[in-house]
């Protein structure tokens, strides 16, 4: 099978299966709920960071699981996007143990952590996927990159138009 392409995803917003936004919460709620269940996944207060190894394999199949079964929604589409799990392995195992953001002294990088990893986690200032109207773009990216513990930052989305150019999926 061929590797999955942005274009290919992009598409799929385009062709997925139709669904209201409240049907779709009621499917990832209920989908959710049998996936805790049936991989005994429980929180513990007592232990905020849990270091189970059978506990985080559990979460993994479970994860896995659930996105196999209701993929995202595409909220400008109102389409489901579903992938199969041959889809979904390959694309985590072709992620990258490392990503590096900026230049000189703004340079970051981002490490792919394991269970039990010492190093500390990355910490990437974001509004991805916050509509923004065009005209507030630039001022809060601003804010965002201002953000003085993070190790990176990404931008926010535009919300209707760019350069006049409707936008969509």
């Amino acid at each position: 099978m061929a590797m999955i392409t942005f274009w290919e995803v992009l598409e799929r917003c385009g062709k997925g299966q139709r669904m209201q936004e409240s049907d779709y919460d009621a499917l990832l709620y209920k989908s959710v709920s049998k996936l805790i269940e049936k991989y005994d996944i429980k929180f513990d207060p007592e232990q905020i960071v849990p270091d189970d190894d059978s506990l985080a394999d559990r979460a993994y199949e479970a994860a896995v699981e659930l996105f196999e079964q209701v993929g995202f929604y595409c909220l400008d589409t109102k389409r489901v996007v579903r992938f199969i799990r041959s889809e979904i392995e390959e694309r985590v195992a072709l992620a990258p143990d490392t990503y590096t953001w900026g230049e000189g002294k703004d340079r970051g990088v981002t490490c792919n952590r394991k269970v039990e990893d010492l190093r500390d986690p990355s910490f990437v200032a974001s509004g991805l996927g916050v509509p923004v109207p065009q005209d507030m773009f630039v001022k809060v990216c601003q804010a965002i990159a201002g953000v003085p513990l993070a190790d990176a930052f990404c931008g926010v989305s535009l919300q209707d138009t760019f350069r006049g150019i409707p936008i969509r999926a």
